[in-house]
């Protein structure tokens, strides 16, 4: 349901001639993430699960220096190993989602064709860890909270560019979700 409401939403976005003022943009980013929960230790050891997904994003520049962002995406599942009393245990862990909406301060550097920029805003995610080898021991956990990053825009036209972002999604409970982020980005 959330992906045909995403494909409906951006082909009414790029589809509307009025929205055509350059001051919109959009972009297909490719994401490689990490996520850090804290050990218990002596009882669990937890390794960082690193994984790779996707994000769509959307937003509008009010000015040259502030602008806002939203975002949707998600990370390919993963197998790994946590060791419990020192008993090694496979988990396939996923993000199923996350939805994030920032507040953009911009920092021109070359006249709309290179931009340095900052991310403030919130994010919230639903992410499933799944015990492999014990039926039906599945922990999905939905949280929400402050996210922060920073990144860079380098258009190669007045409407195509791309951009890398250094992002942290998550940080809170002993839990932190940190992504670097490519885009291809698109001004409409």
């Amino acid at each position: 349901m959330l992906r045909k409401t995403l494909i409906a939403a951006a082909l009414i976005a790029f589809a509307t001639p009025s929205l055509a003022d350059g001051n919109w943009h959009a972009s297909l980013d490719w994401l490689y993430g990490e996520r850090k929960e804290a050990d218990l230790p002596g009882i669990v050891d937890i390794p960082r699960i690193r994984s790779q997904g996707i994000a769509v994003t959307g937003g509008y520049r009010f000015m040259e220096y502030i602008g806002v962002e939203g975002r949707v995406g998600t990370a390919f599942s993963k197998t790994s190993t946590i060791a419990v009393f020192g008993e090694p245990i496979e988990v396939k862990t996923s993000l199923d989602y996350f939805v994030s909406a920032f507040v953009k301060p911009i920092l021109p550097i070359q006249r709309n064709r290179i931009n340095a920029y900052a991310l403030l805003g919130v994010t919230s995610f639903r992410g499933r860890s799944t015990f492999i080898g014990f039926e039906e021991l599945t922990d999905t956990e939905t949280n929400t909270g402050f996210s922060y990053g920073v990144g860079l825009e380098l258009m190669a036209t007045q409407r195509w560019g791309a951009k890398i972002e250094a992002l942290r999604y998550y940080d809170k409970d002993d839990v932190s979700l940190d992504a670097v982020q490519l885009g291809v980005l698109w001004r409409f």
